[in-house]
């Protein structure tokens, strides 16, 4: 099966986008994660390393379905599990900032986040860099892939089958999904049912250069999926010892599609064949709200 093209934005991270070449380094492939190090009873420092004792900053994401009030005509609905695979984050003080400070860098060794509802996840605990203090506008997160799991109604010849759609995708090259290293385009796609099931894999879906989601934007830079969303941080210029970055992303109906009118397809129903998707618009965060603590 070659199926039609699928527009993903993750984290959510999970998707989104917007044309920059700041801070489009490639990340070190061989860099071990912070949940590896964290295993090993080590913190990590700035650069993965471990930490001797400075001042520490954790990074949490959360994931909230709150109501948000969507205006694209589009139709959606909230995914039953959502996560990606986060590979680093740095904040700027401006879009055109020369210098953004990057907080962690995880390489490969991306760190399966969760953006369902309640969900927690730390995905760094570093040193705090140097110099991190004033103002920060704009958030650039990486995210090598995008898993998520969403209700679907499956069109077989004269049978119509409602069921759930197990998706994921890489965005990223030289991004370890579930052991294995993988670079931009690979993708696995399952429909089960009651009855019908299919599946397929493969190397080349078409990752865009550019995406927006309804509160961020991504690009491609340099073979990596970067993802840029505004925020208001104020970071004081004494931290304390022990400090928690916290960002927290609304998925509220965050997978938006197109109705087609097609015969036996249903407003409001996300409806497939096994070669065809309603046309996917919008896939990730609806709002990014940092905090400091």
């Amino acid at each position: 099966m070659n199926p039609t093209r699928l527009v993903t934005l993750t984290l959510a991270l999970a998707t989104t986008a917007c044309g920059s070449s700041h801070g489009s380094d490639r990340p070190d492939a061989g860099r071990p994660s912070d949940a590896s190090v964290a295993d090993s009873g080590l913190d990590a420092g700035a650069d993965g390393g471990p930490d001797t004792g400075s001042p520490r900053l954790s990074v949490r994401i959360l994931g909230t379905t709150a109501p948000f009030g969507h205006t694209d005509g589009l139709s959606g609905q909230t995914a039953i599990h959502a996560s990606g695979g986060v590979r680093s984050l740095s904040l700027l003080r401006a879009m055109d900032d020369p210098a953004p400070v990057t907080l962690f860098d995880h390489g490969s060794a991306v760190v399966e986040t969760g953006y369902d509802d309640g969900d927690d996840t730390v995905v760094a605990t570093v040193a705090l860099p140097e110099g991190l203090s004033g103002t920060f506008t704009v958030a650039r997160l990486v995210q090598g892939y995008s898993r998520y799991e969403i209700d679907a109604a499956a069109h077989d010849g004269l049978t119509v089958e409602a069921g759930t759609m197990d998706n994921v995708l890489v965005m990223g090259d030289a991004t370890m999904l579930d052991g294995t290293l993988r670079d931009a385009g690979y993708f696995e796609f399952s429909f089960t049912g009651p009855t019908v099931s299919f599946a397929d894999a493969g190397n080349d879906w078409p990752i865009p250069l550019y995406s927006t989601t309804a509160g961020a934007t991504a690009v491609v830079e340099d073979g990596q999926w970067a993802v840029y969303f505004p925020i208001v941080l104020d970071i004081p210029a004494d931290p304390a010892p022990s400090s928690e970055l916290v960002i927290t992303v609304n998925m509220d109906d965050a997978f938006r599609w197109t109705d087609l009118l097609l015969l036996g397809y249903e407003r409001g129903v996300f409806d497939i064949t096994r070669i065809s998707f309603e046309p996917v618009l919008r896939f990730g965060g609806n709002s990014f709200a940092a905090e400091w603590r």
